[in-house]
């Protein structure tokens, strides 16, 4: 694999190791542990990638796309997805406590049951994700585009949970 890699990532039982360009992935059975060599990933496209249970915690992905992508069960504790494309992915159980979503596309993203407790989503566009059972206390959504998302089930960001049919958060106006 040479000069261009960039990190070795958890993924249940495969671990990724990622390359400055997608034809050097090598995928190989292996641990439960991450280094990551390079934290932004430069140059890495994840088209089509299933990060399952990958560990990505405090990474830099601004201006990534990761649009379509399996990332359910994964661990992103304090990463920055500053205006990243997470349209349609899925983040089912993933651990986003404290993660800066700050701009981002998650239209039609599947967060059921994610931690997104003090995750940063001002500005984002949530419109038709689905955040059933997903705990967003102390989560700052202002200005964010909650159109059509569902929220059945939800801790909201006062720590009460969503009420009504189509359930919504009251402290979201």
């Amino acid at each position: 694999m040479g000069r261009g890699a960039a990190a070795v990532l958890a993924a249940g039982l495969l671990v990724l190791l990622l390359a400055a360009k997608a034809e050097d992935v090598i995928l190989a059975n292996g641990g439960q542990s991450a280094v990551v060599l390079n934290p932004t990933l430069a140059g890495f496209n994840f088209v089509g990638a299933i990060l399952t249970y990958a560990i990505l915690t405090g990474l830099n992905l601004k201006g990534k796309s990761l649009a379509g992508v399996d990332l359910s069960g994964a661990n992103l504790k304090g990463a920055d997805l500053t205006g990243v494309n997470l349209a349609g992915v899925n983040l089912n159980n993933a651990k986003l406590k404290a993660v800066n979503f700050a701009g981002v596309n998650l239209t039609s993203a599947n967060l059921e049951g994610a931690n997104l407790e003090g995750a940063n989503l001002e500005g984002a566009n949530l419109e038709g994700a689905n955040l059933e059972g997903a705990n967003l206390e102390g989560a700052n959504l202002e200005g964010a585009n909650l159109e059509g998302a569902n929220l059945k089930g939800a801790v909201c960001p006062s720590g009460s949970r969503a009420q009504g049919q189509p359930a919504v958060c009251p402290d979201l106006g």
